[in-house]
Order: C-alpha cells, then structure tokens, then sequence
C-alpha cells in the first residue's frame, strides 16, 4: 500500500508538472530573463552554427547540446527537422527530460545510501532487509520524488536554464561513484562541467568519496574514530595501497588535468562576459548556505521538538567553560568573517525581479547590525547540520562536504539560491529516509513554495517605469 502511495505522488508530480509547463509557456512564449542569451544560442546550433557563440553566456554548451540530442531523436517520430522544432517550448522540454532523470537517480543514490551506516559499512542482513521491505522501499521512492519538488529545482525546471541538468549530471555522477563505477563517473563529472565549469568541485568531491569508500572497505579507517584519527588513518591507508588508490583516481585526474588546459587556454573559468563574474571570498555565503537549508528542512523541528532535550543542551553548554568557549570563539570569528568578507554583487540590489533583492532590502539592509545579530542563528544551523550528517556519515566525509561546498560558494559574489541547490541536495540525501510526517512536512513546504513562487511568475507580472517589457519575479 505504501509504495502504491509513492507511485500515486509520481502520477500527481507529473500532472503539475504538465500543468505549470503549459501555464508557462502560455503566459511567457517568449525568452525571459537569461533565456535571451541561452535560447537563440541553442538556436543557432540548430541551424548549424556551430561556431556562433553569445559573449554574454559564461557557461559551456552541455545545456545546447543537450537539446540538439533530444530533439534530433524527437525528429525521428516526425517529418520535421529540427530547426522547425528549435523553439522556446521545445527547447524548455530539455529541462522535463532532466528532472524526471534526476527523481530516478534519486532514487538510486537513496537506495545505496540506505544500505549503509557511517557513509559505507555495508551490513549485509539490513541490507537484505532494507531490499525486501515494501515499506522501507516506499519511502526511498517518496523521498526521490519530494527531492525533485525541492523549489529552486523545481521552478527552473519550466525555463531554459542550466540548473537542472548540471544537478543531474552531478547527481548521476555521484551515483556512479557510489557504485565504483569510477570510468563513468569521471566520464559525467565531464558533462556537469559543460554545464557549470564549478561542477569541477563536484568531480573531485566524487574522486574523494570513492577514496574513502575503498579505505572503508579495506577498514583501513577505523569506525569510531575521531576527526583527526580519520585524517590520520585515511592519509596512512592512500601510502600503503596506493596503487589501487592511483587507479580509482586517475580517471579523475583525466578530467581535472582537460579542465586545467581550459582554464590556461581560456585565461580562467568563465567562457565570455566576465565583468560580472569576478572572484570573492565571499565566506558568509556559508551562513547564507546554511540559514537556507535550515528553512527548506524545517521538519528537522520534529527532532528537535522536545523541550526538555533543548533546554538540557543549552545548559550543557552554558555550565560547560569549555563548550561555552568555543561557541564565543566560533561567534567571535563569525562576527569578524560578516565584518569583513560582506560582499554585495550589483546586481543583488539593482535587479529587483529575484527575491534575493527583497531579502537583502528588507533584511540586510534594514540596521547596519542586523548582519551580526544573524551570527548566532548561523551557529545554531550550523550545530543542527553537523548534528544530523554525523549521525551516519564519518567525520572526514562531513569535512569533505563542508570544503567542497565553501570552494563552490565563497567564491560567489552574488547572493543566487541557485548556486544551493546541490549542495543541498547532498546534505539531504545523507540524512537518510526517515518517518512520513517528516515526508508530508517536506512536500507540503515544498509545494507550497512551488505554488506561490510559480503563481508570481505567470501570473502577477509587472512593468518598470523605463521599460515596456513585462517584468516577472524569479528566484
């Protein structure tokens, strides 16, 4: 009955999907917004153009390519040729393909994750156990499809972007990596690339993970070991079996060498306009990063609940000198980091399309130190995050997710929400599959930000005062 329930959420995901990708293409036919760079590019490789390219997209072909594949195949079912069907609704169907791949490899990397404790130490008898209950299938099959609802997934789903298929293509690496299947994992840790050249993170975030599965499974690292015993042990275990290591790596390093002659050959990772694009150290994106995740996973609140479990951590830490200290001295270093490292990309404040403009208005910009009176709140995320991925996953992974995740936003000068999407995505696979109330919270939190964010953008267009074009918001 439960898995019947999860193919009945698939059914009612692609009945909504159907409807706001009409709705969209009906009330917005015309490119909007990125689109007017993205689509007559795409265009021009339907005409076979292949050497024409817009100075003003700073990303790689994955996303055109992408298309010319798909709608070559379509061309097969039809008597018409591919330029006669290179138009914004078909060009918009890409992203349709992508997600519905990305509820399936969800479900995929949840079914091996499920099968382990500590990010890797396989327990056969649960193993078999987790494989033949209905249940426990059932819940894997709704989490993949209330993870392709996550909003900002979602919403770009319905427009030319690249956002959905550099999630899959990372995701579908991921998966691949998990499987040690490593050939195909750096093969599309290639094609993310070509979405998002900062998917190169991702490729060496996957080369490590597989690392850290073979030193598992040669126990080379022991279960319960601290931080520092893990660095230890994982640097000790790569000396003494290098060459298998060298072999799960080189793949890998295949992909991460090509990309170092790109970046020469090119003068830096972004392709075209790079005015707005330049390199920060942007380190409060991670409390951004952070406040966002603790807001689209509030049904974590279940966990937290209880008063008195609450009440018992606050006094363990404040009658604890050494506990409290270290939470001055995180507070101290964040004030200092907000302070100084405080970024605000132009187009943050002069673009008021994007809820990040009203977030940073309306927020940020209300009292000077509202900035800082944020930090505690950043903490507090930060606690809850480490909590919930050290219940099973190794510390040297969560230390590798947390590097990985700064070397992909810090950089970032501009607030954009989209840029959280993966790594959200990961910290919401390794918590594991947990109770349905957790699971209807999620996909009512969800859909509702779905609906009210997508009824916005068809429905309650505006006008600038300098403009004749019709103006909509967007994440």
């Amino acid at each position: 009955m439960a898995l019947e329930t999860g193919h009945v959420l698939l059914l009612f995901l692609l009945v909504v999907m159907s409807y706001f990708f009409q709705e969209v293409n009906k009330q917005q036919p015309a490119p909007y917004m990125d689109e007017i760079f993205h689509i007559p590019q795409a265009q021009n490789y339907c005409s076979g153009h292949f050497n024409h390219w817009n100075k003003k997209i700073t990303t790689l072909p994955g996303l055109y390519l992408s298309s010319q594949l798909f709608l070559k195949i379509s061309t097969i079912f039809s008597d018409k040729g591919i330029e006669s069907i290179c138009d914004a609704k078909n060009l918009r169907l890409t992203n349709v393909i992508f997600i519905m791949g990305c509820a399936t490899i969800l479900r995929g990397i949840l079914r091996i994750l499920c099968r382990t404790e500590n990010n890797g130490k396989e327990e056969k008898d649960n193993k078999k156990a987790a494989e033949n209950d209905p249940d426990h299938q059932a819940k894997i099959l709704i989490t993949s499809v209330v993870l392709t609802t996550f909003p900002l997934l979602f919403f770009f789903t319905f427009l030319y972007y690249t956002d959905v298929g550099s999630t899959f293509f990372v995701l579908f690496s991921y998966y691949f990596t998990l499987t040690n299947a490593h050939m195909l994992s750096a093969f599309t840790g290639v094609l993310a690339v070509f979405f998002r050249q900062t998917n190169i993170v991702w490729v060496g975030f996957n080369m490590a993970t597989g690392i850290l599965i073979y030193l598992r499974r040669k126990r080379l690292i022991q279960e319960k070991s601290n931080l520092f015993q893990s660095i230890f042990d994982a640097v000790k275990g790569i000396l003494a079996h290098y060459v298998d290591v060298l072999l799960i790596a080189i793949p890998y390093c295949i992909v991460f060498l090509s990309f170092l002659l790109f970046v020469i050959k090119n003068k830096g990772i972004v392709v075209g306009d790079r005015t707005s694009h330049e390199a920060s150290l942007n380190v409060p994106q991670l409390f951004y990063f952070s406040t966002f995740v603790m807001i689209y996973s509030s049904f974590l609140l279940y966990r937290y609940a209880n008063i008195k479990n609450i009440w018992t951590d606050i006094k363990n830490i404040v009658t604890s000198p050494r506990k409290l200290l270290l939470c001055l001295l995180a507070i101290g270093v964040m004030l200092y980091l907000v302070h100084n490292f405080t970024y605000v990309h132009k187009y943050l404040i002069s673009d008021n399309r994007h809820y990040t403009f009203y977030i940073w208005k309306r927020i940020f910009e209300k009292h000077w130190a509202v900035k800082y009176a944020l930090v505690p709140g950043y903490l507090l995320s930060w606690l809850i995050i480490f909590n919930e991925l050290n219940k099973s996953n190794r510390s040297i992974w969560i230390l590798l997710y947390l590097l990985c995740t700064a070397a992909v936003l810090v950089p970032q000068k501009l607030l954009e929400f989209r840029y959280f999407i993966i790594p959200y995505l990961l910290f919401r696979l390794h918590i594991g599959v947990r109770n349905y109330l957790e699971l209807i919270t999620e996909f009512v939190l969800y859909m509702c930000v779905n609906a009210v964010t997508l009824y916005l953008f068809i429905y309650r267009p505006f006008k600038w005062d300098h403009e004749d074009a019709i103006q909509r918001f967007m994440w």
